[in-house]
């Protein structure tokens, strides 16, 4: 199955749905409705919408539904084809070709090529464009594009996550020829929802795109309300304002639960916090500070005070938590 276009929900890193059924294309056989506007309470503000230059999770949220990259990750963390509609590793790590898919389409009508795959990331490796993934792309020695559907990209260096870091769409995302200059206010991808507008501070519009190489997706537009308060979005949701927010308060779950009203949806994203500690910093060189640092913060105490314990501990030598992230869906919503 294709990746399900979502907007994340995610604290410190990419990897939560918000929505599921009621965007992706490939839900769209069993859409629990059709048509329509969605209106979710977005928690927090958009900021450049170029998507590798962006590195705010708020701006990837809203980018995720607007861009598609050659691969991607199906529900069980399987690196699967997107864009590409095949790709191959060579033996020694040193070489990936991908075959494109026929007949992709960017929102502004114009043709997906290798052309636009090569400019893609070119763009991510050349240092004044300042996008936050080039490291991804540190390895790459040259990208070959021997005809319109076939990209080879070579290595300069074996970079074993290279293909999993490409599934990250802020790094894989591709974009037409020629268009970086105007992404950051106009972006233009080949997901299943075209930009429409934004107020800055105040709310983005997307529509959907009928032109998805996956199928069209469920509803007709999307409005993303940048409400940042989390008592405001929960009673826009209760008045019927909105239909879906995120970002619940731990310590508000089990109260918003008992309402019959609205609907609950929680999960562990995969994704920690985490304290990195700076070795070019002397007392950290030496390991047995580390260890200190560790263990004087009492984890248990910061799970249930902070995250009411709604949340794992991950052994390590610094500390780790994965978050548990929860979203509100109202029942049987009609749009």
């Amino acid at each position: 199955m294709m990746k399900n276009k979502i907007i994340h929900n995610a604290i410190s890193a990419l990897g939560a749905t918000v929505i599921l059924g009621l965007l992706s294309p490939a839900w769209a056989a069993s859409c629990p409705t059709k048509g329509g506007t969605l209106i979710w309470g977005h928690s927090e503000t958009t900021q450049n919408l170029y998507t590798h230059q962006t590195g705010t999770i708020s701006t990837m949220r809203i980018l995720q539904n607007i861009h598609d990259g050659l691969v991607t990750t199906d529900e069980n963390l399987n690196i699967i084809p997107e864009l590409a509609e095949s790709y191959l590793v060579s033996e020694d790590g040193m070489s990936y070709t991908f075959k494109l898919r026929d007949g992709v389409k960017f929102h502004d009508g114009s043709d997906m090529t290798s052309a636009d795959v090569k400019y893609s990331f070119e763009k991510v490796m050349d240092p004044d464009t300042g996008a936050v993934n080039k490291p991804v792309f540190n390895s790459v020695g040259s990208i070959e594009t021997p005809d319109n559907h076939t990209v080879i990209i070579k290595m300069d260096k074996i970079n074993a996550p290279f293909l999993g870091r490409l599934a990250a769409l802020g790094a894989g995302a591709i974009i037409p020829e020629g268009s970086a200059e105007t992404q950051g206010t106009m972006p233009v991808g080949a997901g299943p929802f075209k930009f429409v507008r934004r107020e800055i501070g105040n709310e983005v519009e997307l529509e959907r795109f009928d032109d998805y190489w996956n199928g069209p997706a469920c509803i007709d537009r999307l409005i993303a309300r940048e409400v940042t308060e989390p008592t405001v979005r929960l009673t826009g949701l209760r008045t019927g304002e909105m239909h879906l927010i995120n970002d619940i308060p731990a310590d508000r779950i089990d109260e918003i639960k008992a309402d019959k009203n609205l609907e609950v949806l929680s999960w562990s994203h995969g994704v920690f916090d985490f304290v990195n500690l700076n070795y070019k910093f002397e007392p950290f060189q030496d390991q047995r500070v580390r260890l200190a640092v560790d263990y004087i913060i009492d984890k248990e105490v910061l799970l249930q005070g902070a995250l009411w314990g709604r949340v794992k501990q991950q052994l390590h030598q610094d500390l780790q938590v994965v978050r548990h992230t929860t979203t509100i869906l109202i029942k049987d919503l009609k749009i």
